[in-house]
């Protein structure tokens, strides 16, 4: 289940390539400040793997891409009927079992932990990773008010379909994108009862309310280091605020690119080497644990292979210790939109537990880890 389902509270920023940008965002909210009093409906994510999955229990990527083949992108005269085609065949198809009780499983579990009537928000997040800059902002669904078991696979599947609305079908193929080639996920979350007034939030809210809006707000962006958009919610019923969405206003928090990986590299091997030789313990425990924190299923850009690959390459060049962690300076000092907090921590974790792989820290390590932890911080 872990790979297929996620909650807000399992995932965050460094999740953005299995979850997508805003539900990485309300999962780094939810995980990091709520301890400081900001409110996130209680929620769950149906990852990238499972709309693989979906895909390919029902061949849909030769399907689709079949039935796309026939578009005239000359003057796009057959797009309604080459769209409604597609949507049919994604109509026709459906989940496996499994996946079936996964989702409802998470469901179920969700109204437990929440104060709910059982209605849910059923969000849309489409991912481009490992393809041009995408943007599907208000071309994908969002469902309000699902309640029940059969509307809410109803709805997932309805959010699959709409990423193949004529108009994201066109959107694709003037950029010259495969939309199989676009992953895909959702978000599941406790729907607010909101006041009638929602629409006009700020110019309802007693003072003690828009001064929490702009305390929490001013959190927001403190811990994501850049502009947001943050969208409100009062529940009518139990009177509290809540934060519905958050999203960068300056760029996707997007999955960093290779260059960044190889960073990693550079600083593991960094730490690896400061005794004046890499042990292959060193090497093993690596690879384990980016395969755990660095590389989910779903990650096209293969970041366990761009972060073994430098760490091996620095091996057998014989690189020193002190010019492995300056590439990593360099790199950090260039990017620092890519050093979120979250990132940060997995770092230190990283590199942590390569210092540890054979006889714990030794004073050559402990010197490197303290430079990190001053560039880190």
């Amino acid at each position: 289940m872990r790979d297929s389902i996620l909650y807000f509270d399992e995932i965050g920023l460094q999740d953005v390539v299995r979850v997508g940008n805003k539900n990485a965002a309300l999962g780094e909210i939810y995980q990091q400040l709520s301890h400081k009093g900001v409110l996130v409906p209680d929620g769950f994510v149906i990852s990238t793997k499972v709309y693989q999955e979906f895909l390919n229990q029902n061949n849909l990527k030769r399907k689709i891409t079949d039935i796309i083949k026939g578009l005239n992108t000359s003057d796009f005269s057959n797009l309604s009927e080459i769209g409604k085609t597609v949507r049919s065949t994604l109509q026709k198809s459906i989940f496996p079992y499994y996946t079936q009780v996964l989702i409802l499983a998470a469901y179920n579990e969700l109204l437990e932990r929440v104060d709910s009537d059982g209605h849910v928000i059923v969000r849309c997040s489409a991912i481009a990773n490992g393809v041009p800059k995408i943007n599907f902002a208000k071309q994908l669904d969002c469902y309000l008010n699902i309640k029940g078991e059969d509307a809410l696979l109803e709805a997932c599947k309805n959010c699959f379909i709409s990423l193949y609305t004529d108009k994201a079908i066109k959107y694709c193929a003037l950029r010259r994108i495969k939309p199989t080639d676009i992953t895909f996920s959702i978000g599941v979350q406790q729907m607010i009862r909101p006041s009638k007034k929602s629409a006009s939030l700020r110019f309802n809210l007693s003072k003690q309310e828009t001064e929490t809006i702009d305390r929490w707000s001013a959190l927001i962006d403190q811990h994501f280091q850049v502009p947001m958009t943050i969208e409100w919610v009062k529940d009518e019923v139990d009177g509290k605020l809540y934060v519905s969405q958050a999203y960068s206003k300056t760029q996707n928090m997007v999955s960093p690119p290779a260059k960044f990986y190889e960073a990693i590299g550079h600083i593991s091997y960094a730490i690896a080497a400061a005794d004046g030789k890499v042990r292959t313990s060193e090497l093993e425990t690596l690879k384990k644990i980016i395969l755990e924190d660095w590389s989910p299923n779903e990650h096209t850009t293969d970041s366990s292979s761009q972060i073994q690959i430098a760490f091996e390459q620095l091996m057998k060049k014989d690189v020193a210790s002190d010019q492995a962690i300056s590439n990593f300076k360099l790199y950090l000092e260039s990017h620092k939109e890519l050093f979120t907090p979250p990132i940060k921590s997995l770092i230190w974790k990283t590199v942590n537990s390569i210092a540890e792989a054979v006889a714990g820290k030794n004073k050559s390590e402990l010197i490197l880890l303290s430079k990190l932890n001053t560039l880190l911080s």
